[in-house]
């Protein structure tokens, strides 16, 4: 499939601001004859509306009364509508784990949103994502469904397979107080599965945690670094098939000038994760234009396991939203060849295998 103008359009607009040359691109693109329902359901695939939404109406506001684009504005508000509950919910959440004394970690979502994009407007969110200690799972899972929260019904065996496979269980409830809006949780009990190469412990990412202010309260939150390997482990994990994975590590970096670059190699050595980093990297900085360093760089383009996949994603991206389901071993093979070590791709593997098995006797969810 021909790589398309709409695409090129949103790749420009997947950013909270615009270099000059990419403005003067911009311009022009927009002064083509562009499918702008075609524009606006890509948008939607890769998870970047409110921003493109955001330099429409700075650059072109009349478009937005066109067609299907006029519906962007209502689709934008009822989003950041839903975030503001989800941050209000976040916050209170927050004061109920501490009084409870389990320490809990907010990740992704309203954390990126308020720390590097500047606000929910720009970086929508549909569940708040929380890290806690695996051990203490049956606390929280019992502080949550005191809360009104409601889970899958699985058997003792089940739950405690299906926390082995995926390192995380969601949660949901309707808040009557606010016009039923949905609240989901997933709760993570570990970064990533077994199968991945993180192998971060919860006490560490604790010790090295910072607080953001959420509603009435002050949430744990990610270290810079910290955030940043769980941004490539998040959009490796997803086979970086959206937009939105590579802006989250973008944005970060613009946001960040001052990121301790030793930590983040020492860590992802430590890991054996060098490739997945890498990988992010590479793809911010094609993609989406982010300032890496230039030593960095040089690391990231000496790969040349990573740039054949960095290529490959690069290439996929513009088609990725007309592909109903990337094909299983075709997932499978791009975790395999992105891993450090032969023990990596032989763990993964093996994690494969024994997530294909699990499906067998865990229903799926609704």
């Amino acid at each position: 499939m021909e790589r398309r103008a709409e695409f090129d359009l949103l790749t420009l607009f997947s950013r909270t601001a615009l270099g000059g040359e990419q403005e003067v691109r911009a311009e022009a693109l927009l002064g083509e004859d562009l499918d702008w329902g075609y524009l606006g359901a890509i948008a939607g695939y890769h998870g970047v509306q409110p921003l493109l939404y955001y330099h429409l109406r700075r650059l072109a506001p009349e478009l937005l009364a066109v067609e299907p684009l006029d519906r962007l504005r209502a689709v934008v508000g009822a989003r950041s509508a839903h975030g503001l509950v989800l941050v209000h919910e976040l916050g209170r959440l927050a004061g109920v784990f501490e009084r409870e004394g389990l320490p809990v970690i907010a990740m992704k979502g309203p954390v990126l949103a308020q720390s590097i994009y500047g606000g929910i407007a720009l970086r929508p969110f549909v569940d708040l994502d929380l890290v806690i200690d695996r051990a203490r799972f049956d606390e929280a899972n019992r502080i949550l469904e005191g809360e009104g929260y409601e889970s899958r019904e699985l058997t003792p065996f089940q739950k405690r397979s299906y926390l082995f496979i995926h390192g995380q269980f969601t949660f949901w409830r309707r808040m009557a107080s606010v016009g039923s809006a949905l609240a989901v949780i997933d709760l993570h009990t570990a970064i990533m599965p077994p199968g991945y190469s993180y192998t971060e412990d919860f006490g560490d990412l604790l010790r090295r945690s910072g607080t953001m202010k959420f509603g009435a309260s002050e949430t744990r939150v990610l270290e810079t670094v910290d955030l940043l390997e769980v941004l490539c482990y998040h959009g490796f994990k997803n086979r970086w098939d959206r937009l939105k994975y590579i802006a989250d590590v973008a944005e970060l970096l613009r946001a960040t000038p001052e990121l301790n670059w030793d930590a983040v190699y020492a860590r992802a050595r430590a890991m054996r994760s060098s490739r997945v980093l890498w990988l992010g990297l590479s793809l911010a900085e094609r993609v989406l234009d982010a300032p890496v360093p230039e030593r960095v760089s040089r690391d990231v383009h000496a790969d040349r396991h990573v740039m054949s996949l960095s290529e490959e994603i690069v290439e996929r991206l513009p088609q990725q939203a007309h592909m109903r389901v990337e094909p299983y071993l075709d997932r499978v093979r791009l975790n395999i060849l992105a891993q450090d070590s032969l023990l990596g791709r032989l763990r993964y593997g093996a994690y494969a295998t024994a997530r294909r098995i699990s499906e067998l006797y865990i229903p799926e969810g609704d």
